[in-house]
């Protein structure tokens, strides 16, 4: 494949690093403990760089996929795992930008969010995470990616930011996962270029992982 044909890859992020970030993402919901039979929300899954390797592996159906560009998620299939894939594993995808995952119908077993939250307002992802709470049971665990600082994010502006990135304070990370009803903790797993953090409806299940 000549990738210069298209920017799938660079439109998430820096293309040489899209093996990586997928490895990554699959590396920490496999240290969480994900089995094939396990549903997973992919927020903002762009060209399938975790659904390339997440789709094949999950059980017919149990892959869910959100993100407005659906170009995108096209070009994702073109060019990383063809379209005879659809049949056999029958992955499920909303192309909403509003972040209205309820109407999946379905609660997850885990959520990934890579890499939204750095385009996001403090009041859009506070917004993002209570849609994500409805489709969230006293089991689900939410991993999501922040780019921390020092600094209050009160300048930022509203809405989405991209491909400029977002960096909030530890504190404001806090506020956030808090304002959207969840318990959260920062998690200890090496990220390229991010920090993790878990959240979950409950404080017991956050603390014990």
């Amino acid at each position: 494949m000549n990738y210069h044909e298209s920017n799938y890859r660079s439109f998430i992020g820096f293309p040489y690093e899209f093996d990586l970030h997928a490895l990554n993402q699959m590396g920490i919901l496999a240290h969480l403990g994900l089995r094939e039979y396990h549903k997973v929300l992919d927020v903002g899954c762009g060209s399938l760089r975790l659904g390339r390797l997440l789709i094949p592996l999950l059980l017919s159906g149990n892959y869910y996929g959100i993100d407005p560009n659906k170009n995108l998620i096209l070009e994702g299939f073109k060019y990383e795992l063809g379209f005879d894939i659809q049949n056999i594993k029958k992955p499920n995808f909303s192309y909403a930008s509003d972040f209205s995952v309820d109407k999946f119908g379905v609660y997850f077993s885990y959520i990934i969010a890579q890499s939204v939250f750095t385009h996001t307002s403090y009041e859009l992802a506070v917004y993002a995470l209570k849609q994500l709470k409805k489709v969230m049971n006293a089991d689900t665990v939410l991993v999501a990616s922040f780019i921390e600082n020092y600094k209050s994010c009160e300048n930022i502006a509203p809405g989405w930011s991209y491909p400029k990135c977002i960096s909030y304070s530890i504190s404001d990370i806090k506020k956030i996962f808090n304002e959207a009803g969840l318990y959260a903790k920062q998690f200890n797993y090496p990220h390229p270029r991010q920090n993790w953090w878990i959240a979950a409806k409950t404080w017991s299940l956050v603390n014990s992982l």
